[in-house]
């Protein structure tokens, strides 16, 4: 999947109004510059995941994702607005220029006339920096000062997915889908429990050789053009496999694969069961369905590892306001599954990356030097599995230590 600066199939923000609810500052922001480019998919292939991006390039992608926590005067974030001049992208650029001077000020006045779409301006942190300058905590300058850059630190670009069903298309292999039938290198054996985790402890009083059910698949090299994607291999992917066990037990497990490259994968049809003896059906192929991905940044839980590792020096005060800050990424969350035309559970946040959670429990990371992997739905209707990544293990694609770290029975 390829992006191109230019979408003809780009789609209107929704959600625009609301946004500016929020007091995104978008003055100037024209109809034409409210829409998302989204991925381009080849005109001879049905699409099966439309991802909509922040930047119109993956090479701005790329420039964006270094900026990201770094507000240096001469840094990363400097060299983004450079850039930006340099492609004539004028008003852009000065916006960039803009958050670092809010940054450093403190100034709300700092941040008039922002440039670009809502979408932008919150992977920039514009909602972030304007909070930031109308908070009264800024009286006591040099604790403000520690809170903001322990702040800023913690931000990471994450994907939300959406999905629905595909219908009569059929996706290209090697593409990103959830269910139906999946893609898998020449020759690899159909998944079966005994490769199956242990995470309930009860795997032992499954059958072995039971198959498990295609979960969904996702190519590396479509999210190539997002913020996120720049800390993800260029080539290969991963599929994911669950079994659920409904009628005693209650557990499921899952199994996940990676492959090298997309050119390495045939379409395989799933093993045939006359009937599913462990899941009332729940293990059955469900059809396939098609993913709406969006780009967002992520916030962890104050009371979760990471959020720990910080919020232990925190006032009352800056716990409260980091709540305020952290509800801004959950009204983006909410908005983008509002602008949808097909309904979805709206206190999910499936996906990939950041700091994702879809459970009303504690934070499910195991440390704070993990990332969530994914959360994702075992079925189209019912149960939510998450995974979580050392930070460093990203980059390479190198899945030997993703964990399986809570699951979501009900939700």
């Amino acid at each position: 999947m390829n992006f191109s600066s230019e979408c003809a199939h780009g789609q209107d923000i929704k959600y625009s109004d609301r946004l500016q609810s929020l007091g995104w500052r978008v003055i100037g922001v024209s109809s034409d510059s409210l829409k998302l480019p989204c991925a381009e998919t080849s005109s001879d292939l049905p699409e099966a995941m439309e991802i909509q991006t922040t930047c119109p390039t993956a090479e701005e992608a790329a420039l964006l994702h270094a900026a990201l926590n770094d507000f240096s005067r001469d840094g990363a974030r400097s060299a983004y607005a450079d850039w930006l001049a340099s492609a004539g992208e004028d008003a852009r650029a000065a916006t960039v220029r803009q958050t670092i001077e809010a940054y450093h000020s403190f100034d709300a006045a700092a941040l008039e006339n922002v440039a670009g779409t809502p979408a932008w301006q919150m992977m920039l942190g514009v909602p972030f920096l304007q909070a930031f300058a109308e908070s009264e905590l800024k009286a006591d300058r040099t604790a403000f000062e520690l809170f903001r850059d322990q702040f800023f630190g913690l931000i990471r670009p994450a994907v939300l997915f959406a999905y629905a069903e595909a219908g009569e298309e059929t996706p290209a292999v090697g593409s990103s889908y959830l269910w139906g039938q999946p893609d898998m290198p020449a020759g690899s054996e159909w998944p079966l429990v005994a490769e199956a985790t242990n995470w309930f402890s009860a795997k032992d009083k499954l059958p072995a050789d039971y198959p498990m059910l295609f979960v969904g698949q996702f190519n590396y090299a479509e999210f190539g053009g997002t913020v996120f994607g720049q800390s993800l291999p260029k080539r290969g992917g991963f599929s994911v496999f669950s079994i659920c066990e409904a009628m005693e037990f209650g557990i499921v497990e899952i199994v996940l694969r990676s492959w090298p490259d997309a050119s390495v994968l045939v379409r395989r049809e799933a093993p045939k069961l006359a009937e599913d003896t462990l899941g009332d059906s729940s293990n059955l192929p469900q059809p396939c369905h098609r993913i709406v991905a969006r780009e967002i940044l992520s916030l962890p839980d104050a009371d979760g590892p990471m959020g720990q590792t910080v919020a232990g020096s925190w006032s009352s005060d800056q716990k409260i306001f980091y709540e305020d800050l952290w509800f801004i990424c959950e009204d983006v969350r909410n908005a983008f599954q509002q602008s949808l035309d097909f309904e979805m559970d709206e206190t999910v946040s499936l996906g990939l990356g950041g700091y994702l959670t879809a459970t009303s429990g504690e934070d499910p990371s195991p440390n704070a030097d993990s990332l969530r992997f994914a959360v994702l739905r075992t079925n189209p209707d019912c149960n939510i599995a998450h995974f979580a990544i050392p930070q460093a293990d990203f980059p390479s694609g190198n899945l030997e230590r993703v964990a399986y770290v809570w699951n979501d029975w009900d939700s």
